[in-house]
Formats: C-alpha cells, structure tokens, sequence
C-alpha cells in the first residue's frame, strides 16, 4: 500500500517532466527484456542456417516493437485515468 501512495504522491507534488521519467522507466525496462528476448531469438534463428527464418524474424521484429509501445501507451494511460478518477472519489 505505501508503495501505491508513493506513485500518487509522485503523480501529484512532482514536476511534470520528472513524474513522466518515474513512471516511465518500468515500461523501458520491460521494452529492454523484450528487445533482448528478440536478440536472443533471433540469434538461435540464425544458427539454423536458413535464411528465410531469419529474414521472417527480422521483418516482425518492427511490428513486435510498435505493438509494444501501443500496448505500453494505452496500459499507462488507462492507468493515469484511474488515478485521476480515484483522486476525484476522495476529495
């Protein structure tokens, strides 16, 4: 509970631009393990030997990133939108 209290306390003293890198840095964390889970991948890819299966890899990997970082914008700001409803409860 006092973990969540931090986030809203961040969310309503902080400076914008700092909020915004506080509560960014886990969705860049978890595009990093992705990223590093598609190198890794590909690299066993690439082992095999064929071509095709690495170019396949190679060509989803850009849609993977930008499916990501849509799901990544909508998750943190439906997140943002229940803080604010929440806040209006208890006023």
């Amino acid at each position: 509970m006092q973990r969540q209290d931090k986030r809203i306390q961040i969310m309503k003293d902080a400076l914008p631009l700092k909020a915004i890198f506080t509560m960014s840095i886990p969705v860049i964390l978890g595009m990093m393990v992705n990223v590093i889970y598609n190198l890794v991948d590909t690299w066993f890819i690439g082992i095999m030997g064929d071509e095709l299966q690495l170019a396949a890899s190679n060509f989803c990997t850009p849609i993977f990133v930008i499916v990501m970082a849509v799901a990544s914008l909508i998750g943190t700001g439906g997140a943002l939108s229940g803080v604010h409803k929440i806040s209006y409860l208890f006023r």
